[in-house]
Order: structure tokens, then sequence, then C-alpha cells
């Protein structure tokens, strides 16, 4: 784990001590790990949010078969292997195997 010194005026410190406290961390860099996991799966959210509306605004609905959700899943799967979009993604997957099937791994925000 890297280290990372940081400066902060006395009433921050006082406040990061008191969330220690309070919210049963063992310690600082506990306490400011999981802000900063917090923030992160919170920006992750943002953006889910924004591409939802954007889609909601791209036009009308198309309705969808599962013929169709079978397509797609096939198609992001092969994506995923080939790393051609978010191939970083494929590296969060404990079974690659299934990928080529079509199944599609389960990612939680």
């Amino acid at each position: 784990m890297e280290t990372l010194n940081i400066a902060l005026p006395a009433t921050m410190k006082e406040f990061i001590q008191a969330q220690v406290t309070l919210g049963g961390y063992s310690s600082a860099s506990e306490y400011l790990r999981d802000l900063i996991r917090s923030d992160q799966r919170r920006k992750v959210k943002e953006a889910l949010e924004a591409e939802l509306l954007k889609g909601l605004h791209s036009g009308e609905a198309i309705v969808m078969i599962d013929e169709d959700w079978d397509s797609l899943k096939q198609e992001v799967a092969q994506r995923l292997i080939s790393g051609n979009e978010n191939g970083s993604l494929l590296a969060k997957v404990s079974n690659k195997e299934d990928l080529a099937d079509g199944c599609l791994p389960q990612f939680h925000l």
C-alpha cells in the first residue's frame, strides 16, 4: 500500500478523528479510504445516470425480444474478450470461459 502525506487545517484533523471514533474505524487511514471508496461509487453512479439519461433522450424506444438481448450479450462478451471496449473490466472477471458462452459477469455499483 502506498503512503500519502497531506496537510490539513486543525479543524479538519479533529473532524477526521471524531469520525474515526464515531464511525468505528480503526484509524484515520481506514476512514479516509472508506470516504474515497464512497466518492468513487458516487461518481460511477453519476456517470451511469448520465448515460441512462442520454439513452432516454436518444430517441424513440425499440422493443427488444429475448433474441435481441442474447445477441447484445454475446457482442459485449466478445468486446470484453478482444479488449476493444472496456477491456479493463475483463481483469475483474473470475471465470473468463463464461464470456465465450455469452454469459456476462455481474458488476455491482
